[in-house]
């Protein structure tokens, strides 16, 4: 339990223009997409999308999957391989092209100040 004196209140203030937060979107995200092939290729492990990977991601675990659909959905991660995640050290990261860095403010005011000028206002 925190008492009342302690309690933390949020400022409101305008932020300036570094501070905030900008996305740049493609005209047409759907521009650069490749067309599913209608038989797909047979499995041929990509630079990140390894044989290792693919075995570990279980794309068909209730195994009810055709061995065409399977290819399918191995040919689409492999297209994609630089957009997904292998390593821990790749989160929480956005492509800077559509997000640049984000600049966080901090402002704090020490809690004895702000309670010692709330006890002081009449």
């Amino acid at each position: 339990y925190k008492p009342v004196a302690r309690k933390v209140h949020t400022i409101p203030e305008a932020i300036s223009e570094e501070y905030h937060i900008t996305r740049r979107l493609p005209d047409y995200p759907l521009a650069g997409l490749p067309k599913l092939p209608v038989h797909p290729p047979i499995f041929v492990p990509g630079t990140r999308f390894t044989q290792e990977r693919s075995d570990a991601l279980d794309l068909d675990p209730a195994k009810w999957l055709w061995p065409d659909k399977l290819n399918l959905v191995r040919w689409l991660v492999l297209v994609h391989e630089t957009t997904f995640v292998w390593d821990p050290g790749e989160c929480s990261r956005f492509k800077e092209e559509y997000f640049p860095p984000v600049r966080i403010a901090m402002c704090h005011i020490p809690q004895f100040r702000l309670t010692s000028e709330v006890l002081r206002s009449p």
